[in-house]
């Protein structure tokens, strides 16, 4: 099952893919306690009842569209706490900067304003002059972790989503520090979340 953040005729919708349709809800209803929550990812993610709502399929939408053209698609979660980068993340990346593979992970973030939906326009300032982009996982969180065991991590991702990482290496190469060239308005287009409930669901490691 798929989910997003769309704007349609100039209201904001929680969006939910079924087959060739793409199903828009406004707000959601609990099942339980008949709370009216705003349609959004960030519900879904937040609260265990909007992820029932929209996954039991019983609760009724305000509109269905055909054409994801008619759509303005908006960042996979509105406001994410936390975004965290995995450099290096892919051997042919790694073979192709000569970095070879690291013993930890290099991390690096990004501002929550860098992430943007699919097909918006990213605004490039005049003094970048070396872009870059890399398509990428983006593995979002569902519940709050520290210190998590290695075989339960997957317990806690709430979906996978397409994702590309823009840089501006001429920024970036400034300093030790990649956070510059990194996390400019719009480096971190999104598309919708693929919802991940089964436990031993998960992406292969490189």
């Amino acid at each position: 099952m798929k989910i997003g953040n769309v704007r349609y005729r100039n209201k904001n919708y929680l969006a939910r893919q079924v087959k060739d349709e793409i199903l828009l809800y406004s707000s959601i209803p609990s099942q339980n306690s008949g709370i009216i929550f705003p349609g959004s990812t960030d519900k879904a993610i937040a609260s265990s009842q909007v992820r029932e709502a929209i996954t039991s399929g019983e609760i009724s939408h305000d509109t269905t569209v055909t054409k994801e053209l008619e759509l303005e698609f908006l960042p996979c979660v509105l406001h994410p706490e936390k975004i965290v980068g995995v450099g290096f993340n892919y051997r042919q990346h790694a073979d192709e900067t000569k970095t070879g593979i690291q013993g930890n992970p290099v991390l690096f973030s990004k501002f929550s304003d860098a992430v943007t939906g699919h097909r918006q326009r990213v605004k490039i300032p005049g003094t970048v002059h070396s872009l870059d982009y890399e398509a990428e996982l983006a593995i979002v969180v569902g519940k709050r972790a520290f210190h998590v065991k290695q075989e339960e991590a997957r317990n806690y991702i709430f979906g996978y989503c397409p994702a590309n990482d823009l840089s501006a290496r001429d920024l970036q190469m400034l300093t030790s520090q990649f956070l510059l060239g990194k996390t400019l308005p719009g480096f971190a287009p999104t598309r919708t979340i693929h919802l991940n409930f089964r436990r031993n669901a998960g992406p292969r490691p490189p």
